[in-house]
């Protein structure tokens, strides 16, 4: 056994070890007290293989960052002294990936000014109620650096929001993006309890009455305003929201299956209206026809588990449907791509964030070009988000999100190690590689005194692949003395 000194040698290496973020100075509002101490943000990469954007390269480069921003990329750049140095010699180093879709509960209006029915609530906003992410840290490991959120529930569900993927507060975390509303043509799965409407055909009803409401509220209100002896008519909240959205405003319809796409097109086209889609992973099911509607897709990567064949009657339940759909999902991103289809790869629907990049793998095996890939997860998100002037590649002036990978993102065996959000490191891989080294495997005994009381306390540990498990367990008093062995 281990003497109880090693015990708290290790519980300290180990609450260290398993903390994998380096964090720099938060921006604040609030003035520095004494001198500014500017080596804090100042990082120089050096020797990597860059991809400055997809389709351009730069090897080997250096990155300058400055507090949250890239100050300089290329060859032979010459590195201030007081910049901390980062050899990142064999690594490639992309442009932090923007998932461009989720989701989050948001509160809706009250019913003053509000539309009658409450599924209608386009003057909801992710940016007045968004709670801290949960999941910004198992999305830094997979590359990520930003992400869009949008409200949850209703059909005219309200506006969305990006946000950086760091662990400082979230008032420092929202970017000013393009104004995207959400929208859906069935009844929602969670907001407000209302009898109406009930059934798709209600909800695509609703939509195009509300729609309808707003168009004729612009108008009377413009009637109003030309000559005051025209009526005004009552204000409302929704449909002063809605009528700008319907001028000035992208909207995003879910598309959960690629009839629902065609329809969000239809209606797009019968009210004049800016939209993009979220895809269902399904129109390689009618891919002549989402191509010519030339709307962007948020394409989720959610593919299927392979379905369960083992005997007769498992097979019973397993529909050529389902079969043939975890055949060809695979190949999906690959057929819009063929297709000349705009699309951004996203999160949407995965349970396990940590099968992104497996999956993203799997489309580049099926036939996914790897630049097409990346800029499905960066310049054309960027794009699309009014956000290519500050995300989406890595150039002088946009903010520092970046993800290194200890060799090209696309090949099966390449590691995400870093991944930067706004000039912050977080190292992903370091201390796994550490810790493969090191004899964590084992057991400690200690003695903890408390309130006059000795508790003996065990750790066992237990290292796999550099991932290391455990627990702490109390070890029982013995009852008594030890019986006497037989004469």
């Amino acid at each position: 056994m281990r003497p109880a000194s090693s015990f708290f040698v290790l519980l300290w290496i180990t609450t260290l070890a398993l903390s994998t973020q380096i964090h720099s100075q938060n921006l604040d509002t609030k003035p520095i007290s004494g001198l500014r101490d500017i080596r804090a943000g100042a990082y120089a990469l050096t020797g990597a293989t860059v991809v400055v954007r997809p389709g351009e390269v730069v090897s080997p480069a250096t990155v300058l960052i400055l507090d949250q921003h890239i100050l300089e990329v290329g060859k032979d750049i010459v590195i201030p002294d007081f910049y901390q140095q980062i050899d990142c010699t064999g690594k490639h180093i992309y442009a932090g990936f923007i998932d461009a879709w989720s989701e989050q509960e948001v509160a809706y209006p009250g019913a003053a000014t509000s539309y009658w029915n409450p599924n209608i609530s386009p003057q909801r906003s992710v940016a007045e109620s968004i709670s801290e992410s949960s999941d910004a840290e198992k999305l830094r490991q997979q590359g990520f650096a930003a992400r869009l959120v949008a409200p949850r529930g209703g059909i005219i569900k309200g506006v969305s929001q990006v946000y950086l993927l760091g662990a400082v507060k979230r008032s420092h975390q929202a970017l000013k993006s393009t104004r995207w509303q959400h929208a859906q043509l069935t009844v929602p799965r969670s907001g407000p309890r209302v009898d109406y409407p009930n059934s798709p055909m209600g909800a695509v009803a609703l939509l195009r009455q509300a729609l309808y409401d707003a168009k004729w509220y612009a108008e009377s209100w413009k009637s109003h305003r030309a000559d005051a002896t025209q009526a005004a008519p009552e204000f409302n909240a929704s449909l002063e929201v809605l009528a700008e959205d319907m001028r000035t405003t992208r909207f995003v319809f879910d598309a959960p299956n690629e009839r629902m796409a065609l329809r969000a097109d239809q209606l797009a086209r019968e009210f004049a209206l800016q939209i993009a889609i979220r895809g269902s992973g399904r129109e390689y099911r009618d891919i002549e026809s989402i191509a010519a509607m030339n709307r962007p897709l948020l394409v989720p990567i959610n593919f299927p588990d392979a379905p369960n064949v083992h005997d007769a009657q498992s097979r019973e339940s397993v529909s050529l449907q389902d079969l043939m759909h975890w055949d060809l999902a695979p190949t999906n991103p690959a057929v819009l791509q063929q297709s000349g289809v705009t699309f951004c790869i996203t999160t949407d629907g995965l349970d396990d964030l940590s099968v992104f990049l497996k999956n993203l793998r799997s489309a580049m095996v099926c036939g996914l070009n790897p630049d097409h890939a990346l800029a499905a997860l960066t310049t054309v998100p960027a794009k699309l988000l009014g956000l290519e002037n500050q995300l989406g590649s890595i150039e002088k002036g946009k903010i520092a999100n970046l993800a290194i990978f200890d060799s090209e993102f696309s090949l099966q065996q390449s590691t995400l190690s870093e991944c930067w959000v706004a000039g912050t490191r977080y190292q992903l891989t370091a201390d796994s590689q550490t810790r493969k080294g090191m004899p964590w495997s084992g057991n400690w005994e200690t003695d903890l005194s408390v309130a006059d009381k000795t508790v003996r306390l065990r750790l066992k540990l237990d290292s796999v692949d550099g991932k290391v498990t455990g627990f702490i367990e109390s070890i029982p008093e013995p009852s008594g003395k030890e019986a006497e062995p037989a004469a």
